[in-house]
């Protein structure tokens, strides 16, 4: 299977349309460590590749982990369904408690979205189907409230979570990993 215009390789995860540079006046500009940026794509070696939109303050347009609401929507494709990988993460430096994120998670096999806040209280939601090899997916995470989480993935509510979620610290924003602490 080619690779589509635009998309990135994580491991065994291809993530759709990542762009570097912010065409947009904000100049929210990824930095990139590691990965290899090609015409095409970008890849990771599943490591210690990522790209960086925010480390420290994160811009005002980023700045989602403290609103009772907020929509984040991710393309991922899997070429093998052995290890967990990591598509958006917003972390902080300093701790691993607060992150917001979507990754794959092969004990479950299956997508999942988290957002735990500084005390550790976390909506967590995994797809209800198994993840597909070679299938481009859609995942989009939707906070209507404090205690209101859903979780689609291809357009189709996968699961929901009344956790009430608190005030979480935000520093760095990544794409390709998620961090847990410094």
């Amino acid at each position: 299977t080619s690779v589509p215009s635009g998309s990135m390789t994580v491991t065994n995860l291809i993530i759709k349309e990542l762009q570097t540079a912010d065409s947009t006046p904000n100049g929210n500009h990824g930095t990139v460590y590691g990965a290899t940026v090609g015409t095409d794509s970008t890849s990771f070696d599943g490591s210690n590749d990522y790209v960086e939109l925010a480390n420290g303050t994160l811009p005002t347009e980023l700045q989602i982990e403290n609103t009772n609401t907020y929509s984040l929507s991710a393309w991922g494709k899997l070429t093998s369904l052995t290890s967990k990988d990591e598509i958006l993460g917003y972390g902080r430096i300093s701790t691993p408690t607060p992150i917001i994120a979507f990754e794959y998670n092969n004990i479950q096999n299956g997508w999942a979205y988290a957002h735990r806040d500084d005390s550790s209280n976390i909506a967590g939601m995994f797809s209800t189907n198994d993840a597909t090899v070679d299938v481009w997916t859609h995942l989009v995470a939707v906070r209507r409230a404090s205690n209101n989480f859903e979780f689609y993935v291809d357009g189709v509510l996968n699961s929901t979570s009344s956790t009430v979620v608190g005030t979480t610290t935000i520093d760095t924003v990544n794409i390709g990993r998620i961090l847990r602490n410094s």
